[in-house]
């Protein structure tokens, strides 16, 4: 049971308690009897009345009770009169409950939580409200600028409680320097400018509110500097959009505000300038198509030079030959050197003539080709001629004594064989095989040849032999920069110097994967490597393969292995290795909702949330697979390149999940069962639609196999979990309860491709699970 909170009135209200009032004064409305005169007689006197109670405070927190009349005094002898009644106290006031849009709680009790409850229908946090186009550097002064927003969503969104906030990024760090609260309502569909009075073109339909305030450039088409727009939600202390503008491929540190981090990109980075240059000289930066969102900023941001504030956005087409190398589509390429441009008959490159390829386009390649006629189609001088590449000269050398290559065989005068006897060539060439002085001796085995050049590096003829001077066959010495042995190899580059102090070296220069999570393969590469006695992963044993001397290979991480920064260091004979950095992360599928609520005949909450263990990490090379039980085949492959939040979790799912996943994918994607999510040690590449488990269940990390009310699905258990006799087999069911819809799969604890770490609760997509297994 959720509780939500109430005013003390309204509780003790709904507990059937009267209010009483603590703060009205009582009210007297009468007067104390008096007392009355004595009988002659000597009867008693009769009491006098009591006084009228005192009216009851007012409603709010309930009022104090009136005071009750004083008695009357009795007459001599009488008894006295009875006091007044005290009156009721006011009824105390009421707390209309108000929905919090974005705290998993259903606070106004009203059976909807949060985005689902239609008093969130105007909240930007269940929208889709996104930064669309920026225009913040102009050819001179800058006089122009604007930011777009859109509502890309169904529903109009109160801009109430938002804000733009500018951010500087100079010296890698993330600093606010000016905020610009907003205010109105975008409907949907419609656009948002945010604009200096200078911009002219704004299209009528859109909503507007002046820039007052200078909008940074970021840097210079030379250096460029990253800074970065925010649209915050001051309410629910979250980040609706960022771009990261002129961003380098590390992008720039999450702002904070008041202990919250707010990332500025998603997915790769983008590097998106719309500086002006002479070759585009007005640009803006843009979403494209229009209102694209990817979860990749660098695919989904771009320049153009087409500016349309409070519109859709449009990218012009390249002019192929304009004269003035112009940039129209802002792509940074111009005229032929734009990939627009390569069917453009002016564009066309002419036929190159020796590499068996079309490049006019003409059907016809390098001799066959008209254009090649006497136009080099191959080395020593061969030509094309009569659509055939032949060599000028004839086929063989026609004189010995010219310097020249004429029949086109890379060999001269005498050191070809067609020279052999001739005149011209009775002096002994010692490195060719020829007898070119006739004498039935050749090369070494010619006295003509003794202590002449046989080969290179330094051989020369001695004693009938092609040898080395110095007679040796390994290098002598490793620093004194000659070639002992002649084998064209000095000091530290010859082999035989591998052990050699002045040039053994022992350390590690880079891993395949600087994120690596428990189970992980990870390929070491160094030098010193051979007969290594150990490798530790923050003091953790790692079992592995010496491949090489500059290779060593990790089949898995153990799973004991520390979290975070680690230190590896290879252990030899001759020494550790200086420690090398890598991340190790428990990389484990932490929640899945398949089955939820309809829109439009579709599963529109369906998510998947994947931890880490560790905060902001990056998952380049890993990917989550799904895997079809009809069939036992992967239906679809989605890459992990994307930064994990502070908590270290990632979100996948569609548009409609709360809050919006860093990677997204249509409705009714998520199948319901029996089917299975794995994590690969792999690119996505690896598994198009419909691959089989025989040739993609490898390098998996974890898995889950579930079902909603299903049979157990005995391949993707044996292929992504364990064989039959395993306890940690187990295929779980979303379905334990009637309202199926409404529940998720969520991890209970920790350990990777284990079945029995789940069960079922109300979903939590982006929450760390704070569930206890049974």
């Amino acid at each position: 049971m959720k509780l939500r909170s109430l005013g003390i009135a309204g509780l003790l209200s709904a507990l059937g308690m009267t209010v009483i009032g603590c703060g009205d004064e009582p009210t007297v409305q009468g007067t104390t009897g008096s007392s009355s005169s004595s009988s002659s007689s000597g009867e008693a006197g009769s009491g006098g009345n009591g006084g009228t109670a005192g009216a009851g405070g007012t409603a709010g927190a309930g009022g104090t009770a009136g005071a009750g009349g004083m008695a009357g005094a009795g007459g001599a002898g009488g008894m006295a009169g009875a006091g007044g009644m005290a009156g009721g106290g006011g009824s105390g006031g009421s707390m209309v409950p108000v929905e919090l849009c974005s705290n998993d709680l259903d606070d106004d009790g009203d059976g909807n939580v949060d985005c689902k409850d239609p008093k969130c229908a105007m909240q930007a946090i269940c929208g889709k409200l996104i930064i669309n186009e920026v225009d913040y550097d102009q050819t001179d002064v800058d006089t122009t600028e604007f930011i777009e927003l859109y509502n890309a969503g169904m529903t109009d969104i109160t801009l109430d409680g938002l804000e733009v906030v500018l951010i500087n990024g100079n010296g890698g760090t993330s600093v606010e320097y000016e905020t610009i609260p907003l205010s109105g309502t975008v409907t949907a569909g419609q656009y948002f400018v945010l604009a200096a009075a200078g911009v002219m073109n704004i299209d009528p339909g859109a909503a507007t509110q002046t820039l007052t305030v200078a909008v940074q450039n970021g840097g210079t088409p030379a250096t460029p500097s990253p800074d970065a727009i925010l649209l915050r939600d001051t309410v629910n202390s979250l980040g609706l959009d960022a771009i990261c503008y002129e961003c380098p491929p590390t992008g720039m540190p999450a702002y904070n505000f008041n202990g919250v981090d707010y990332p500025l990109y998603v997915g790769t980075p983008s590097s998106v300038t719309d500086a002006a240059t002479p070759a585009t000289p007005n640009r803006s930066i843009i979403r494209f198509p229009n209102g694209a969102y990817t979860g990749d900023d660098s695919i989904d941001w771009r320049a153009t030079t087409i500016l349309t504030p409070g519109a859709a956005n449009q990218v012009a087409t390249e002019v192929c030959v304009d004269g003035m190398m112009l940039d129209e589509d802002a792509d940074e390429l111009a005229d032929c050197a734009d990939p627009d441009c390569v069917a453009f008959p002016a564009c066309i490159p002419p036929e190159i003539c020796d590499n068996g390829m079309d490049e006019d386009f003409d059907m016809m390649a390098d001799c066959a080709d008209s254009d090649c006629d006497m136009q080099a189609c191959g080395p020593n001088g061969l030509v094309c001629s009569m659509n055939m590449c032949a060599c000028p000269g004839g086929a063989m050398e026609m004189a010995c004594d010219d310097m020249m290559d004429n029949d086109c065989d890379a060999l001269i005068d005498c050191n070809d064989p067609d020279c052999t006897g001739t005149p011209a060539c009775s002096v002994e060439i010692c490195d060719n095989g020829l007898d070119e002085d006739g004498d039935m001796m050749t090369d070494c085995a010619d006295s003509d040849c003794d202590m002449q050049a046989c080969g290179t590096n330094g051989l020369v003829c001695n004693m009938n032999m092609c040898a080395c001077p110095s007679g040796m066959t390994t290098e002598a010495m490793c620093n004194d920069m000659l070639d002992e042995d002649c084998d064209g190899m000095t000091d530290c580059m010859d082999s035989d110097c591998a052990l050699d102090p002045a040039c053994f070296k022992l350390e590690v220069t880079m891993v395949d994967y600087p994120v690596i999570a428990h189970g992980g393969a990870l390929v070491v590469t160094g030098s010193g490597f051979m007969g290594a006695t150990g490798v530790t992963i923050g003091g953790t044993n790692a079992m592995f393969t010496v491949d090489s001397d500059t290779q060593i290979t990790i089949a898995s991480v153990d799973d004991a292995t520390p979290l975070a920064m680690q230190d590896l260091v290879v252990m030899t004979p001759n020494g550790n290795t200086m420690p090398f950095g890598v991340t190790v992360v428990r990389l484990q599928i932490s929640e899945s909702d398949s089955d939820t609520e309809n829109v439009n005949n579709a599963d529109a909450f369906e998510f998947i949330e994947i931890s880490t263990g560790v905060p902001n990490v990056n998952l380049q090379g890993y990917t989550v697979v799904l895997w079809n039980g009809n069939g036992d085949v992967s239906y679809r492959a989605m890459h992990l390149n994307v930064n994990a939040d502070a908590n270290g979790l990632i979100l996948l799912g569609n548009t409609s999940v709360v809050p919006t996943p860093i990677i997204t994918f249509p409705n009714n994607t998520h199948q319901n069962g029996a089917d299975a999510i794995a994590i690969h040690q792999a690119d996505p590449t690896a598994y198009p639609a419909n691959t089989t488990l025989a040739n993609g269940a490898n390098r998996i990390i974890d898995a889950l196999v579930y079902d909603t009310a299903d049979a157990d699905d005995v391949g993707l258990l044996d292929a992504l979990l364990w064989p039959a006799g395993d306890p940690r087999r187990v295929q779980v069911d979303e379905t334990p309860h009637s309202a199926n819809m409404s529940r998720s799969i969520q991890r209970c604890n920790d350990g990777r491709r284990d079945g029995r770490l789940f069960v079922t609760e109300v979903p939590t997509p982006g929450v760390v699970n704070t569930v206890t297994c049974p």
